[in-house]
């Protein structure tokens, strides 16, 4: 995640109108599986970036106590500025499913996991953020048929001299089987953005914790 880390700190200043520049409407998607659940005491945003999904949070459910994380300092801190009254830290999500104890009502990542190596692991740890009965809103990059980035699994993008990033993507079973035992509320395909013109899928994935 080094690489990851170093561009979004390089990005930070000029994130937000790079966002707006490449049509960002992944949150307007978030928007619409939030209306009509119950208002959630605390709500974790992973990957949270300039705090354009905490933003939407904070819109939402005025009331909750919302608490971001990004392994980009000038990221979060932008975020910290961006959201008032809103705890923003420095980590990263593979670590923090792996050692957090903090449990809460609603934990969301719009963007940002297309980059962990990992995905099916970090959402089987998520199990540990979110309370009996709480929700879990994430978005991934899927695999997708046809010609295109989201045809290949793993691509590579040059993102500076002697830097580049990796994005994942991901079968929806495999996501499905790491999720095993929630119960599903959403599951399906919504466009995030803009890449050289083309239409980036996300899928959407919307599940409950039992209990």
């Amino acid at each position: 995640m080094a690489g990851t880390k170093a561009y979004f700190d390089g990005l930070a200043s000029v994130y937000d109108e790079e966002a707006a520049a490449v049509g960002w409407v992944a949150n307007d998607a978030l928007r619409g599986e939030l209306a009509g659940i119950p208002a959630p005491a605390s709500v974790l945003d992973l990957a949270c970036g300039t705090g354009h999904t905490l933003a939407a949070l904070r819109q939402v459910f005025p009331g909750a106590r919302l608490m971001g994380v990004d392994v980009s300092p000038a990221m979060a801190a932008a975020a910290r500025s961006a959201v008032a009254g809103t705890e923003v830290v420095v980590g990263d999500v593979t670590a923090v499913v792996g050692t957090w104890d903090q449990r809460f009502d609603l934990v969301t990542a719009v963007g940002g996991l297309e980059f962990v190596p990992d995905l099916p692991d970090v959402l089987a740890g998520m199990e540990r953020l979110v309370r009996p009965g709480g929700r879990l809103i994430v978005t991934y990059e899927p695999l997708l048929d046809g010609p295109g980035a989201q045809g290949e699994a793993v691509t590579v993008t040059p993102a500076g001299p002697g830097a580049a990033i990796t994005t994942f993507r991901w079968a929806p079973d495999a996501v499905a089987e790491a999720l095993a035992g929630w119960t599903w509320v959403a599951d399906r395909e919504v466009d995030a953005y803009q890449r050289d013109g083309v239409p980036v899928r996300y899928r959407l994935v919307h599940v409950r914790r039992p209990g």
